[in-house]
């Protein structure tokens, strides 16, 4: 009898450790799940938000590298993604809105979007005391933007840039509370990891 009761011991263990495994694989490789921990994708996504991601969207990359073993497309503009930042340092994990592509201009004049020269017009303004927001479409992708009253005027205006090539231009839905490409610069594709599948408030 106790050898039975060691050997069903002995078998819950290994499907636990088993289970454990396979969850971790799975997130490292497959599915990601991350919390939202500011708001800089208000209104898509609020703070505290958990987001799931599919890491082989754009092909098979090797955990905690920039290294694809094979690659199946690259973001498109609209697509929200998830990428390893360089700074600073506290956040590891960045999500963004992809804006532009290699090749692309980019420019923002009194918070209104260019590219390629090309306005891109944010529709059905809803205004309050503090931000105003508007749906924008990308390539075919509608989502809403927001806008904060008389926050980072910095923020309101680019001159042109052009990306360069194999890199993306990212910004936050929150265009003038966000930590994005106009500060950081553009992000080499390698480095995007995954892309938001679904999202649910916690």
């Amino acid at each position: 009898m106790k050898l039975s009761e060691k050997s069903w011991k002995y078998k819950d263990w290994l499907l636990v450790l088993s289970v454990l495994v396979a969850v971790g694989v799975i997130k490292a490789s497959i599915i990601d799940v991350n919390r939202i921990v500011s708001g800089s994708m208000l209104p898509t996504l609020k703070s505290n938000d958990m987001v799931l991601s599919y890491k082989f969207q754009y092909g098979i990359r090797i955990p905690q590298t920039n290294y694809y073993l094979y690659r199946t497309s690259t973001p498109s503009v609209g697509d929200v993604v998830l990428f390893e930042g360089d700074k600073p340092s506290f956040l590891t994990t960045w999500i963004k809105r992809v804006i532009a592509k290699g090749g692309d201009k980019v420019s923002l004049i009194n918070k209104k979007l260019y590219v390629n020269g090309i306005e891109k017009p944010c529709s059905s303004k809803i205004k309050n005391e503090s931000s105003y927001s508007c749906n924008e479409v990308l390539n075919g992708t509608s989502f809403q933007v927001q806008w904060l009253h008389n926050t980072f005027p910095k923020s309101d205006d680019l001159s042109e840039i052009i990306v360069p090539k194999n890199y993306v231009f990212l910004m936050g839905d929150n265009r003038n509370n966000s930590l994005d490409s106009r500060y950081i610069g553009t992000i080499h594709i390698d480095k995007i990891y995954g892309k938001q599948l679904y999202s649910f408030s916690w």
